[in-house]
């Protein structure tokens, strides 16, 4: 998996919450990013099932019964306090260490997030300052992906690892519909 390709692909869903909504997903492309996050799973070879209504999406790799289980959530919507769409990424490649200067005007500091200062040399993805990224949990479902296609891909020991893909965090409803007998 390429996760810098995935990143930008996930990012380009605008999945925005509607609070305002009386359907759950609130957003029906949360349920394209749902369909293609089912199909990706499929190709892994990973068992999975969708929640058509919901848009909750769920997987599992039977693992070792002598090895605890462990279960991963992440949810596939953005807040609905920005816009998202057209999403407009900032790439900046051998980040500097220096403040980032957004399209707008403003500026991620250094001095409000030190941490920046450990990324120098490498690639940094940020919005543009016009549009939400949406990075806090589709960057969360990239890393899950990930560690899925390991485990699918790596004969290691593991006990069963579930996983589910929720709608409509941000508006607080994201385990509103959690299937608890599919999520074990």
């Amino acid at each position: 998996m390429n996760i810098y390709n995935k990143f930008l692909e996930y990012v380009s869903i605008p999945t925005n919450s509607d609070s305002n909504s009386k359907s759950i997903p609130s957003n029906k492309n949360e349920l394209v990013l749902a369909r293609k996050l089912k199909k990706e799973l499929e190709e892994m070879g990973i068992e999975s099932v969708m929640d058509e209504e919901h848009g909750y999406v769920y997987a599992k790799i039977a693992g070792d019964e002598s090895i605890p289980s462990i279960g991963f959530l992440a949810h596939m919507d953005t807040s609905e306090d920005a816009r998202d769409y057209p999403i407009k990424v900032n790439v900046i490649n051998n980040y500097s260490g220096q403040d980032i200067v957004l399209s707008t005007g403003s500026n991620i500091k250094i001095s409000e997030y030190p941490d920046l200062k450990n990324h120098i040399g490498k690639t940094l993805l940020t919005t543009d300052g016009t549009t939400l990224l949406g990075a806090d949990d589709k960057a969360g479902i990239i890393e899950i992906m990930g560690m899925l296609e390991y485990f699918a891909n790596n004969n290691e020991s593991h006990g069963d690892i579930y996983v589910a893909f929720t709608s409509d965090e941000e508006i607080g409803k994201g385990v509103d519909y959690l299937d608890r007998k599919i999520f074990n």
